[in-house]
């Protein structure tokens, strides 16, 4: 049997994050206004063959979050597509396990300042990871080269001393593609290396 949930969790959830993320000052904010949390601005749901329903995208990129994302977030079950990103908050990898489903993660420009329990992504689905412009100054964990179904991981400009790991060569030179997206060392453009 797969994990359940029901609106009563969802809607827990969701107020966690909203008063967690100072919600009352974001930018084009319509949460709270329906019974609908799936009308709710960056909120996409999906029903389930029973009629449940789902939130599969939560993108609040650009909205003037702030404070810390709460690791209750990771626990809607379904959670496919998170986008934080351009937003000055506090995320931590912390719980990311708990979201199974979680394919595409976004945190480009959100101020993450470090890669600590990064290594429980491996308990998602993830195959894009966007981290780009952000205070890291540290090397990008062994483990992160671990996630097999990772395809895309963007880490140009991200970090303030950047180091890559011999590993990464390994994880760019398996059988799959993965798109690595580098900052290149001559310029402020990106490399794309396949």
């Amino acid at each position: 049997m797969g994990s359940t949930t029901c609106d009563g969790d969802n809607m827990r959830i969701l107020s966690d994050v909203y008063e967690a993320m100072n919600g009352d000052k974001w930018s084009d904010n319509n949460w709270f206004y329906s019974d609908d949390e799936c009308e709710w601005t960056g909120i996409t749901c999906y029903y389930g063959d029973g009629g449940q329903k789902f939130i599969n995208r939560v993108e609040l990129s650009d909205m003037k979050l702030s404070g810390t994302v709460p690791s209750s977030l990771f626990t809607l079950v379904g959670l496919e597509y998170l986008d934080l990103s351009n937003n000055f908050i506090s995320f931590q990898f912390d719980g990311i396990e708990n979201a199974k489903s979680l394919q595409v993660l976004d945190i480009t420009s959100t101020g993450l300042d470090s890669f600590d329990y990064i290594e429980q992504l491996a308990g998602t689905s993830i195959t894009e990871l966007y981290m780009s412009n952000n205070n890291v100054n540290e090397r990008i964990p062994d483990s992160i080269y671990d996630l097999t179904g990772l395809t895309i991981l963007n880490v140009s400009k991200h970090l303030t001393a950047m180091r890559l790991h011999a590993h990464a060569q390994s994880f760019l030179s398996d059988s799959t593609s993965h798109q690595f997206l580098t900052p290149s060392l001559h310029s402020d453009c990106t490399q794309q290396i396949e």
